[in-house]
């Protein structure tokens, strides 16, 4: 018994720490345009900066974040950074340093997305790093470097609740309308099942 038991917290441990699977564009229920905050060149330099409606906070150890529209901040200064929609953009910067900045949670999160782009002159992988409330990895990867100054959508899906995001590596890695669906909360989950419930029950009237 002793052994099913210990092979079944096995499985469930090697399911619950699988990592995380690449998802297509999706709306999320938060999402974060940063045409609220203040440019590059108006003191939008930032080291800690609230997004996506107050659920998530970027921090960086120094002011790494540069809220930029085209033609006023480029890609570490050395091109001209693009944006998905609207005016604004957030770039990632620390001058010859690598960056290296946290995107936290106060819910826990299954998807992560956005419209992403990376130094297209000093090349470079960014490193993204996703960790649970415990601070424990969850899966670290590598989006690709696609040399253009234009933005590619990368999208994660994790079973393991996300806390946490870790941005690294590359000189210059710019974001825009990032996307973020929560797990739902208690009283929600109640409320589907009670739908799910009464659907069952007209079903089985009918």
């Amino acid at each position: 018994m002793k052994r099913i038991a210990l092979l079944a917290l096995l499985v469930v441990s090697a399911c619950s720490y699988a990592g995380v699977t690449a998802i297509g564009p999706f709306a999320g229920a938060y999402s974060e345009d940063f045409e609220s905050f203040p440019a590059y060149g108006s003191g939008g330099i930032y080291s800690n900066m609230p997004v996506l409606g107050g659920i998530g906070t970027f921090t960086a150890p120094t002011s790494q974040m540069y809220v930029y529209t085209p033609g006023t901040w480029g890609l570490g200064g050395y091109g001209s950074a693009n944006v998905h929609g609207g005016n604004n953009g957030l770039g990632l910067y620390d001058g010859l340093n690598a960056v290296n900045v946290t995107l936290k949670f106060s819910v826990d999160v299954t998807d992560f997305g956005g419209w992403m782009a990376s130094d297209s002159n000093n090349g470079g992988y960014t490193d993204i790093s996703f960790f649970d409330v415990n601070d424990v990895l969850i899966d670290s990867l590598s989006t690709v470097n696609h040399g253009t100054n234009d933005m590619v959508w990368y999208g994660w899906h994790s079973n393991t609740a996300i806390r946490s995001i870790k941005f690294g590596n590359n000189f210059a890695p710019v974001m825009d309308d990032l996307q973020v669906n929560a797990v739902p909360e208690p009283a929600t989950l109640s409320l589907l099942g009670l739908g799910a419930a009464a659907l069952i029950r007209r079903r089985k009237t009918n």
